[in-house]
């Protein structure tokens, strides 16, 4: 019969230095942040994101409605269910969860989120730390495993070192040709950036513990491993499936080895299936979020993925030889082999189930680490060797780091050419929005409002409106590469005066559009057409600065 897991035993020692470790771990995921508020441009304020504000607006957007009482959420980033009469049955425990935490508080829907981020960030290291503590009894390996899950990326920085490999993708590297950067696939750009990858991580580690302690007996353990697989189906569905599928050949396993609990990885995976079962739902019934999850996000070639992890996925090679023997780590083999497979799988979303892969490669690394230190002489080199091996690992992070808080204040004009939304918005652009707010609280029915995707993307997070233009995904038809029309193009004809007035004014009425802005990019892509061409007084207009001497107007169309 296997043995049990280890028996979990921390000492008062540990739980000091784990302490300190969450400490300095906390500091690292919040000090950015602030670093960012403090070097705005004079002129634009901070919205309170460090990279890929598209993507976390969209999760913020959700959290607004959920504000304003709503459970299930419509995509204002598009405008066509205005026109069939789609109702929204999508929905996201941990979006409503900062929504109601926001209402409540009245903090604004930024503060919970990054709160959330942080406090589950903490939650997840602990439970992946209790989970090392249940595979091995030395306090080194599972300290160790626990730092590099918080603190290691991939090995992104090897581009630098060996130019030969320059044209390969690097999963961990935002800067690569072509190709966007991977941040659920590591631990810490995910801790760093997303809140929803870092809900999902803790729960993951979460689940795969209850998976160990069910597995000795724990009937407790099964409740809350499935709870927590129904939550994390529900926040980032695409795990899911690599969970389902860990779970349910690690059941088959146990049962061939006549594991008297083999049945228990089952039960837990079970819970998965609930939330699973209403997105294929929600997939049948709405045309919108149909889609968007048909949208292909494939992931590079699989040496490009496995050389993205660089010395970390070398060293976990060699933990999981040195821990073969150990019948419960052979969960932790399982789990990453089995995402490394359904990630080419043929299914549109491929690599968003990457998510998970990290943790069990930090604990193995973690194991190989500890194994090549002790080949040292005890003392000050013992010390060096482990802070050099572990330092290798975490060069990718500060990497990342470092690009985000260079690269924010510049954002305000290199998007432009990319059309993706800065971190900074300007003073008027900000005036606007709340503006908008104010008036959104008063008002029942939709309205819909029409600006640059720049400016669109924070538009429904910080008022509750539709907007015609704000994300290259969740807003439908938002360009087509082909025939090169599609929305953004529409709206840019719109603005550059190619559409004639009469024609214009036609165009806004049939995609139902109440407000117009005029702002701060609007202005600046096109100079020398403004919306006075309409004869329309503005409802709203900022004071001109120095920054932005065309202030920032709101139309209503008529």
């Amino acid at each position: 019969m296997p043995e049990p897991s280890e028996a979990v035993v921390i000492t008062t020692l540990e739980k000091r230095r784990l302490t300190a470790l969450l400490v300095v771990f906390t500091l690292a995921l919040a000090l950015p942040y602030l670093w960012a508020a403090a070097i705005a441009p004079v002129g634009f304020q901070y919205l309170g994101l460090l990279f890929s504000p598209d993507d976390q607006n969209a999760h913020l957007m959700w959290a607004r409605q959920a504000a304003e009482g709503r459970f299930f959420f419509a995509d204002l980033f598009t405008t066509e269910h205005l026109s069939t009469g789609e109702k929204p049955v999508f929905t996201n425990a941990f979006c409503w969860l900062i929504g109601v935490i926001s209402a409540l508080t009245h903090l604004p829907l930024v503060v919970v989120y990054h709160a959330l981020r942080v406090t589950f960030a903490i939650l997840g290291l602990w439970w992946f730390y209790r989970l090392c503590a249940r595979l091995t009894p030395d306090s080194r390996v599972r300290f160790m495993a626990t730092a590099l899950a918080g603190f290691s990326a991939g090995g992104g920085w090897l581009r630098d070192v060996l130019p030969f490999l320059a044209h390969r993708t690097w999963m961990d590297r935002p800067d690569n040709d072509g190709f966007p950067m991977m941040p659920e696939g590591f631990a810490f750009p995910s801790l760093l950036i997303f809140p929803l990858n870092t809900v999902s991580l803790a729960l993951l580690a979460l689940i795969f513990d209850c998976v160990l302690r069910a597995g000795d007996g724990d009937k407790r353990a099964i409740k809350i491993g499935a709870l927590a697989a129904l939550l994390l189906a529900n926040i980032h569905t695409y795990d899911a499936l690599p969970l389902g599928a860990a779970l349910l050949i690690w059941a088959i396993y146990q049962r061939a080895r006549k594991h008297p609990h083999w049945l228990s990885p089952l039960f837990i995976a079970l819970g998965t299936l609930p939330p699973i079962v209403y997105q294929i739902y929600v997939f049948q019934s709405s045309a919108e979020f149909k889609i968007k999850a048909l949208t292909l996000t494939p992931p590079p070639p699989l040496f490009d993925v496995l050389l993205s992890y660089g010395p970390l996925l070398l060293l976990a090679v060699w933990g999981a030889v040195l821990m073969r023997s150990r019948e419960n780590a052979r969960l932790l083999m399982l789990w990453p082999i089995v995402i490394l497979a359904l990630i080419y799988a043929p299914l549109s979303f491929g690599r968003k189930m990457i998510e998970g892969f990290h943790l069990p490669l930090c604990f193995f690394a973690a194991v190989a680490i500890v194994a090549a230190v002790e080949r040292v002489p005890t003392g000050l080199p013992r010390k060096i060797a482990a802070t050099a091996l572990c330092g290798m690992l975490c060069v990718s992070a500060a990497q990342f780091l470092n690009w985000c808080l260079e690269r924010a204040p510049n954002t305000i004009t290199h998007n432009v050419q990319f059309l993706l939304p800065p971190l900074y918005l300007a003073d008027g652009d900000v005036a606007a929005l709340q503006f908008l707010n104010a008036r959104q609280i008063k008002e029942t029915a939709p309205k819909v409002v029409l600006c640059m995707n720049l400016l669109g993307n924070y538009v429904p997070r910080e008022t509750g409106y539709h907007v015609f233009v704000g994300h290259w995904a969740e807003t439908l038809n938002f360009f087509d590469e082909k025939t090169k029309t599609g929305k953004i193009a529409e709206v840019q004809s719109f603005y550059s005066g190619r559409m004639p007035n009469a024609t214009a004014l036609t165009w806004l009425k049939q995609n139902k559009i109440d407000y117009v802005i005029e702002g701060f990019y609007e202005t600046q892509l096109f100079p020398a057409v403004t919306l006075r061409r309409f004869g329309w007084t503005p409802i709203f207009k900022s004071e001109a600065t120095a920054q932005n001497p065309n202030d920032t107007a709101i139309y209503a169309v008529p």
